[in-house]
């Protein structure tokens, strides 16, 4: 048998110094570019994120702008009676707001500035107006939008309508779905009324004057129609303005403001960028704030109107002014406002380095003319670092649906 000896002396081979050092210089160098690989990756995915919760909200934030902007008017009185049945006069009184904006609009702006109570400069006969602006009056120059209604409340009562008839005066319609229900507080108007009685509020002599508390089945009388010959019949339109805990309603309809506020801004927002606000004015005094949209630097509003009824929209303007005679609008003016242009500027996801912004200036239409009217770029040179943003301009037009007759 043949045996294979192993000397003690025979070589032991293994990594040298040098070695280890070059394979931990390689390992490193892998591990390096792993996590540069990761880092821009979940970067990357974080951005994106923010995109998507970006557009997202935008979606959804600016669709409630658009249905408020269509519904604007609805159950909004037209003429106010002076005096009641029995030929006493009735007093017209009711304020919209004596409320600040909380934040956001230019100091010297107040919410009062677009009512349109019995105060010195508007007083009845004049109704409300379903749309009115503040050019220019918000931060960044940007617009404020101003909408009345009845549905443009929070509460469930606001989205409610029901009618009732001169031969049921006690029991209004019943839709067996989101009806009204009791103790809610509502208005009536006469719908069937032409003229100077168009769409007029029904009041009482005395308090509360212009609204009642709904009743299913026992509906006040002083605000139902009365019997008429037969075989006529008479309809009074009832609209939800406030829920039952209201202890009373401070105007016959309700008011949103739509404002870009600087008060509680996201972190991820560039710089002198704000939150869109839908303001809704309360029964008694302050303002409810419901956010839209992060991020947003400027909003801009113009409308189209058909003063001469000629069922062609002939005048486009910003200020909501009449272009012939460059008065503010009327309320029966506004009546006759077609569309309703919406330019609202913001940026997607959060700052990014590695991203640069082609533009300093946005232009929100090709000319920087939206039928006639010049609709000013925005200069982002206000914001910092603004080329490490990705702006997106959002642009809309409303048909109204509840302006005319």
């Amino acid at each position: 048998m043949s045996h294979v000896r192993m000397d003690a002396g025979s070589d032991k081979k293994g990594f040298t110094l040098v070695e280890l050092l070059v394979v931990i210089g390689i390992f490193g160098l892998i591990i390096g570019i792993a996590a540069k690989t990761f880092s821009i990756i979940l970067t990357q995915s974080s951005q994106q994120a923010k995109t998507a919760d970006s557009q997202i909200e935008g979606i959804i934030g600016l669709e409630l702008l658009r249905a408020d902007i269509e519904q604007a008017g609805m159950g909004l009185p037209w003429t106010f009676p002076f005096r009641d049945g029995s030929g006493s006069l009735v007093t017209v009184s009711y304020t919209e707001t004596g409320s600040t904006y909380p934040s956001g609009p230019k100091s010297s702006v107040s919410p009062s500035t677009f009512s349109d109570d019995n105060s010195a400069t508007v007083k009845p006969p004049n109704a409300p107006r379903a749309i009115l602006v503040g050019h220019s009056a918000g931060l960044n120059a940007s617009d404020i939008l101003v909408l009345k209604g009845a549905n443009l409340g929070r509460s469930d009562a606001s989205q409610r309508w029901s009618y009732v008839a001169s031969d049921a005066p006690s029991t209004p319609k019943a839709w067996g779905v989101e009806d009204l229900k009791d103790n809610e507080k509502v208005i009536v108007l006469k719908p069937n009324s032409t003229g100077s009685e168009a769409r007029q509020l029904v009041m009482l002599a005395s308090s509360p004057y212009y609204y009642t508390t709904y009743k299913k089945t026992s509906f006040p009388s002083s605000f139902a129609p009365p019997p008429v010959p037969a075989p006529g019949k008479d309809y009074y339109l009832i609209y939800g303005i406030a829920p039952a805990d209201t202890a009373s309603l401070s105007m016959p309809y309700n008011r949103a403001d739509y404002f870009i506020s600087n008060a509680n801004v996201p972190r991820f927002c560039a710089p002198n960028t704000g939150v869109l606000e839908k303001g809704i004015i309360n029964h008694g005094g302050g303002i409810t704030l419901l956010p839209l949209l992060d991020c947003v630097a400027d909003m801009k509003v113009v409308f189209r109107a058909d003063l001469n009824d000629d069922g062609v929209p002939e005048c486009t303007t910003d200020t909501l002014r009449n272009c012939s005679t460059t008065n503010v609008l009327t309320a029966e003016e506004t009546r006759k406002i077609k569309e309703v242009a919406v330019f609202i500027l913001t940026h997607e996801g959060q700052m990014d380095r590695d991203y640069t912004f082609p533009t300093q200036k946005v232009s929100y239409v090709p000319g920087d003319a939206y039928y006639g009217v010049h609709v000013e770029p925005f200069d982002l040179a206000s914001i910092t670092n603004w080329q490490k943003y990705r702006w997106k301009l959002y642009r809309f037009t409303v048909r109204p649906k509840n302006l005319g007759s």
